[in-house]
């Protein structure tokens, strides 16, 4: 499993991308799962996804290493969002067949996801985006995907449950820089992207 880029944003901001290689069995072969890992592991019935489960732990630690992180392994909060042990960095995890991409970052939570241009994301626009984003979009793939994504970092920096996508993350474009905003009761928190390409994919980091 390659290390594939190792970015730090000026503000802190770590950002990890491994590619993919190992099939299930190799990874199955090298994994020390603890009990309550084993367990959520074997609860997985579909097996590309037994697959990045592993490929996760596996990649988490060894990005720990390559930033003098100490690694003393992963606990879940209750609403299932992972953290560090000790929380010396907020974290976040994306998986794709391909890569796997880990965001750390010192100040505050932060959300990251990876997503391939398909034409399938126009079906959940007007379910998921609200008019004006959908105007915004206006009918570019590109686009469009790099507002998946940065949903998607927005629900996973945020990290609770019952979330409605189109009332509760809002994208907007402030001087060409697109930002979001996570408004839910009396929360309300204003997010900043980092988008860059891996390869085919779109990467957007939401902090």
């Amino acid at each position: 499993m390659p290390l594939f880029s190792n970015t730090r944003l000026d503000n802190g901001l770590e950002i990890v991308v491994w590619n993919l290689t190992e099939t299930l069995e190799e990874l199955t072969e090298a994994a020390v799962l603890s009990p309550e890992e084993q367990t959520a592991w074997e609860a997985i019935s579909v097996p590309s996804k037994k697959r990045e489960f592993l490929a996760g732990k596996y990649v988490l630690e060894k990005a720990c290493a390559v930033l003098n992180i100490v690694y003393r392994g992963i606990e879940k909060d209750e609403n299932g969002k992972p953290h560090l042990v000790g929380r010396e960095y907020e974290i976040s995890l994306t998986h794709t067949e391909d890569f796997i991409a880990v965001a750390f970052f010192r100040h505050s939570a932060v959300g990251i996801d990876l997503e391939k241009p398909r034409e399938q994301i126009f079906r959940i626009l007007p379910r998921l985006y609200s008019a004006e984003e959908v105007a915004a979009v206006n009918g570019d793939l590109d686009t469009a995907t790099i507002y998946w994504s940065a949903k998607e970092a927005l629900y996973k920096l945020y990290g609770k449950r019952a979330i409605d996508f189109r009332k509760h993350l809002k994208l907007y474009n402030n001087e060409k820089e697109l930002e979001g905003l996570i408004s839910v009761n009396s929360t309300c928190i204003h997010c900043r992207f980092y988008i860059t390409r891996v390869l085919e994919y779109y990467l957007v980091v939401a902090y």
